[in-house]
């Protein structure tokens, strides 16, 4: 179990002498290996979804804009989710310096279908994390533009990008953090898909095209109507509504730019009711239609 208590020790940890980030681009059909670190490891999806695979645990889905921490001495397995490995590759032999980055390159010169920002804690040897911990930053909102800030800095390559791209990866860790301290315990547990409250999120994220309910969740939870809502919102600060919506978006979103799916079909597989309706939930959230929005990434525009 992780102890908010030992995360806020873990936040004290900051200091100049963490690294510059990595970033991973992993292929469609490939796993890549990434090596244990000395501290936790920090693994921030920018792009797909992914399936992170820890020894000793359950995988996981981690959608854009999902932090795992992974406790110091661990390796850790990521390849797009939902597509077979045909493939594995050494992140460490995959190294390489470009323009100021340090990439890990498994994209066989296609477009990768997962990028993530990797970076290390320095100096949590032992702090804060036991296991793996997962945090959605987009249940964040002090942490939701600085994401969007890092993607764009780590798209975009002007001067200076690789030191303003590591600040903004500090920040999302630290809000990150942050968050799961004033939540409290059940918070920390319930990334981790542990507890009563964890086992309905990791319905939520795993199927987001089934009819959730409030009442279909509770059930799952073994709690009551009104115990599961205040739970979950204590865990999440969303209403479980808010979520299982919140949810499909994101996974909708990655469809989109990993994928040559039809907007409708999209729809129908992430559970909106109409193309229409998810045009417009999709506008609200992002601020672009869906198809534009597609456009926009595959251009660079």
């Amino acid at each position: 179990m992780t102890d908010p208590t030992r995360l806020a020790a873990l936040l004290a940890t900051f200091d100049s002498s963490t690294p510059a980030l990595t970033l991973f681009r992993v292929a469609s059909g490939v796993r890549m290996v990434g090596p244990p670190v000395d501290g936790v490891a920090a693994l921030l999806v920018l792009h797909g979804a992914m399936l992170l695979e820890v020894d000793g645990e359950p995988a996981q889905t981690v959608a854009s804009g999902g932090l795992a921490l992974v406790s110091s001495g661990r390796s850790a397995r990521l390849s797009p989710a939902g597509v077979p490995v045909v493939a594995t590759v050494d992140g460490r032999g995959s190294l390489q310096p470009r323009e100021g980055w340090l990439v890990a390159e498994a994209s066989r010169g296609r477009e990768p279908a997962l990028v993530v920002a990797a970076g290390r804690i320095a100096g949590s040897s032992g702090l804060g994390v036991t296991g793996t911990l997962v945090i959605p930053l987009g249940a964040c909102r002090t942490a939701r533009p600085i994401f969007a800030l890092l993607r764009a800095e780590c798209e975009r390559g002007a001067a200076g990008h690789p030191a303003l791209a590591a600040a903004l990866m500090n920040a999302c860790v630290i809000q990150g953090l942050r968050r799961v301290i004033a939540a409290g315990p059940q918070a920390a547990d319930v990334p981790m898909q542990r507890g009563l409250i964890g086992r309905a999120a990791a319905a939520i994220r795993s199927r987001p095209a089934e009819p959730h309910t409030v009442d279909t969740l509770a059930t799952l939870a073994g709690m009551s109507r009104s115990t599961f809502i205040r739970h979950f919102k204590r865990a999440f600060r969303l209403a479980p509504s808010e979520y299982v919506q919140q949810v499909r978006l994101e996974e909708a979103r990655t469809m989109l730019e990993a994928t040559d799916l039809p907007v409708g079909t999209i729809a129908t597989r992430t559970g909106f009711a109409s193309r229409s309706h998810f045009s417009r939930m999709f506008r609200a959230a992002f601020g672009n239609d869906p198809s534009s929005h597609r456009e926009r990434v595959r251009t660079g525009a």
